[in-house]
């Protein structure tokens, strides 16, 4: 699986997900999206959330811009030249790490597995007809499962998180309904597209990330 999506120049693929939102009071709700991601290697990326609420993202090399379309905001920040750079940047200076990020980096067998990681085959399952390998896997303030063809495409088709170092201990759980990773992306849709009424906003730093950075 690793190997095929690091030698894509190019892929997208859309989902079906489940995610829990925390509230202050610690409470939980459950929220479902329609997904859909893409990315053209080394510097774009795209992702979109549909639901209750529609959320998008576009890193064109330069800048990653979020976009919530309910609230008519958006917001923008700096970032590294890579996507391997720029998804550690939103996890660690912003806190805001992409669902299916581990996928996206140039090697996600390194960004999945690490020496603190435990765990392995746990049965064999079907998903959307297709009979899959179970795995699952603890690490370090997190626990995941990942669902993997026992035959032809080695592309997931299902893949869980419980981010448990987070209050709440908040749940993501997508199931792929369509993987292409044909090269040949229409760059354009790395380009942010932001209506003209839509309201700018700041996205706030970790405090961890500016505590010792000098004022200027």
């Amino acid at each position: 699986m690793s190997a095929k999506l690091a030698a894509a120049t190019d892929f997208s693929a859309t989902t079906t997900e489940t995610r829990d939102v925390v509230r202050g009071t610690g409470a939980k709700t459950a929220v479902s999206f329609q997904g859909e991601y893409a990315l053209h290697r080394p510097d774009r990326m795209y992702a979109k959330m549909a639901g209750s609420r529609t959320l998008e993202t576009w890193y064109d090399g330069k800048n990653v811009t979020l976009a919530s379309h309910k609230e008519k905001v958006f917001a923008q920040a700096p970032m590294p030249e890579t996507i391997d750079r720029t998804l550690d940047a939103l996890a660690e200076r912003y806190h805001l790490p992409l669902p299916l990020g581990d996928l996206m980096y140039s090697s996600p067998e390194k960004a999945l597995l690490s020496d603190n990681t435990t765990g392995g085959y746990v049965n064999t399952e079907t998903i959307d007809g297709t009979p899959c390998y179970h795995l699952k896997f603890q690490d370090t303030g997190v626990r995941w499962e990942i669902w993997l063809p026992e035959k032809g495409d080695p592309l997931p088709k299902r893949f869980k998180t419980v981010q448990e170092q987070r209050k709440g201990a908040p749940v993501t759980d997508v199931t792929f309904t369509a993987w292409n990773l044909r090269p040949g992306a229409d760059v354009s849709r790395f380009t942010p597209k932001i209506p003209a009424d839509y309201e700018g906003i700041a996205i706030l730093q970790r405090a961890a990330a500016v505590k010792n950075v000098p004022a200027k």
